[in-house]
């Protein structure tokens, strides 16, 4: 029985007792209060029990809105908006710390060409080192275009016997410069990008969201998975050129 239940009883027994020893006559020899003691004992031990009840019920409802504020917490979602220039500062971090998986999308319709900057240019230009050193399995995207053939030709050749990378090419549904499918990139069960969500060069203040929270990265996981990588073409599986494959998408 817990503290709560013993302390109802205590008090429920305590009024039956005054109100019994107020009935029973005073020759009685199972009365053992003094004329007038029991009424005392009984409207106090019968407010004491009201008062229990009243921060019974006060405690029970804290306790339904704290589960419900756990409740809450726990799908909370770190959302925070970056510049072009500070996605390629944190996006090698993340890729260094990464431990199981990385999925990296790149849907501009022509190849990387430095055009924020420094952190750019030195993500890109260290960009087989760090896939290299990753303890992660690695799947890129590259949207196909004609722009991008050469490119995609020279990720192909940096990465064959690569072990830990492979690489898909997608021929997005529209041939404008921003695709219908959206570039996302992901960080094992960590962190999750939404990239270039309006434009591929900055112009404004933002230009890439970051997600966290297991349940929403795992969201752009299939996302990846099933609306891009699954109608992708695999030229690079695991280090392994599939040269068929290959040629026939560049042409």
């Amino acid at each position: 029985m817990s503290v709560h239940r013993l302390l109802y009883t205590a008090q429920f027994i305590a009024v039956l007792w005054g109100v019994a020893n107020e009935l029973l006559s005073q020759r009685s020899p199972l009365r053992s209060l003094p004329p007038g003691a029991g009424t005392a004992l009984a409207v106090t031990s019968a407010t004491m029990l009201m008062v229990l009840l009243i921060v019974e019920r006060e405690r029970q409802h804290r306790e339904a809105e704290k589960r419900l504020l756990e409740a809450v917490v726990d799908k909370m979602c770190l959302c925070m908006p970056f510049h072009e220039r500070e996605f390629f500062s944190l996006w090698p971090t993340h890729v260094d710390l990464a431990q199981n998986n990385v999925d990296v999308t790149h849907l501009g319709r022509r190849p990387p060409h430095n055009r924020s900057g420094e952190p750019e240019q030195v993500y890109f230009d260290g960009l087989k080192r760090l896939y290299k050193k990753s303890k992660a399995q690695i799947r890129r995207v590259e949207r196909l275009t004609a722009e991008k053939k050469p490119w995609i030709k020279k990720l192909v050749d940096e990465f064959k016997g690569v072990q830990n990378v492979s690489l898909a090419v997608y021929r997005d549904g529209m041939d404008s410069e921003m695709p219908a499918a959206i570039s996302v990139c992901r960080v094992d069960e960590r962190y999750a990008w939404i990239v270039a969500l309006v434009e591929h060069e900055s112009t404004g203040k933002y230009r890439d969201l970051l997600l966290t929270h297991p349940d929403v990265v795992n969201l752009v996981k299939r996302y990846f998975q099933e609306r891009l990588w699954e109608r992708g073409v695999v030229v690079l599986d695991h280090g392994e050129v599939k040269s068929d494959l290959l040629n026939q998408v560049l042409g």
